[in-house]
This record gives structure tokens, C-alpha cells and sequence, in this order.
């Protein structure tokens, strides 16, 4: 990162966010954990780099965000069943929201290509936001489907996540917005 794109980013506001974020995930993991993205790499981060904590702010979301992950791997959506789906209380005090025009303007980076199905720009974002003082950013889903939050757990300091287990989606008819074939 170059001293400019740090003057940039230390003129960004940050906020606070208090609320409940979703995650589905393969049973049996830590559902604190951002390994797999760090591992696979994700939207806000590349392969082998960064640990990420990918919710959701709506269930409808967690399950838009389902649907496309099934897509993308050419699976149908019964055959990355079942998935747990936690619900987790959040409380951040330094989270910036890409939702705003003036954060998008000060990474220099449009709403498109932060949602584009080629996430290197949404990569380079998410390694330039990622650093101390930073716990996260939200930033529309890609989905299309609600909002979602992009949580740094190496940065989370005095920040707390508190998961529990909601359900598990079994069946295709336990996915919000799928219904099982008649």
C-alpha cells in the first residue's frame, strides 16, 4: 500500500454496528472462524492470505448467498446440504460501510466493481481496509439479495461476535425462498 492510498483510507469513517449477522456453513466447524476463507479466499480476500468472517445481515441473504455458492461450483443446491446456519450478535465499533458513496469514492472503487462476478478489485479493497483499527466493512451482497458483513477477526479487539446455532439446512425446502419438489 502506498502512502497515498494511507492518507486515503485514514480519511474514512469509520462506525460502529450492533446487531445480528447469519452464517451457513459445513457442520461441524468453529463458526468464529475465518480459516476457510483464508484458505480459499473470498470476496474481500485472496487464496492462502487473510482470515474473513463472511455474515450475513439476513437470514434471506445467508440464503441467497447459498444458492450462489451452489451455482458457482455447477452443483445443485441439494448437494451442498446440509449446512448450519448461526445467528450471531455482533458488536463493532469500527466497521466501514461500503454502502455509502463517499467510502466508494475514497477507495476509488465503483458499486460495480465491488460486486463483480471477477473479484480482484473487491480483493485489493478488502487487503487495503484490512488492518489495525479496522474490525470489518459492510458492503452490499453480491447476491443482490441484502447487505453482508466482512469481519476481520485478527482485528476484532474489543469488538464481540456471539453465535448460536439456528437451524440446520437439511432439505432444499429448509433454504428461506427454495421449496422442496413436489
Amino acid at each position: 500500500m502506498t502512502e497515498r492510498d494511507e492518507e486515503r483510507l485514514a480519511r474514512l469513517n469509520l462506525a460502529s454496528y450492533s446487531g445480528t449477522a447469519y452464517r451457513h456453513q459445513s457442520p461441524g466447524f468453529d463458526p468464529r472462524s475465518g480459516t476457510g476463507a483464508r484458505r480459499r479466499g473470498g470476496r474481500f480476500n485472496p487464496p492462502r492470505s487473510f482470515q474473513v468472517l463472511y455474515l450475513a445481515l439476513s437470514v434471506e441473504t445467508a440464503a441467497a448467498d447459498l444458492r450462489q455458492a451452489a451455482e458457482r461450483m455447477n452443483l445443485p443446491l441439494a448437494a451442498v446440504l446440509p449446512r448450519e446456519v448461526f445467528v450471531s450478535t455482533v458488536s463493532l465499533d469500527h466497521v466501514l460501510d461500503l454502502r455509502a458513496s463517499e467510502a466508494l469514492a475514497g477507495l476509488e472503487v465503483t458499486r460495480n466493481q465491488l460486486l463483480a462476478a471477477d473479484q480482484a478489485r473487491s480483493r485489493v479493497v478488502g487487503e487495503a481496509v484490512n488492518r489495525p483499527g479496522v474490525q470489518a466493512l459492510i458492503a452490499p451482497s453480491a447476491t443482490g439479495v441484502g447487505d453482508v458483513l466482512a469481519l476481520f477477526p485478527e482485528n476484532l479487539s474489543a469488538g464481540t461476535i456471539e453465535p448460536r446455532l439456528l437451524a440446520t439446512w437439511e432439505a432444499i425446502g429448509d433454504v428461506p425462498g427454495m421449496h422442496q419438489p413436489g
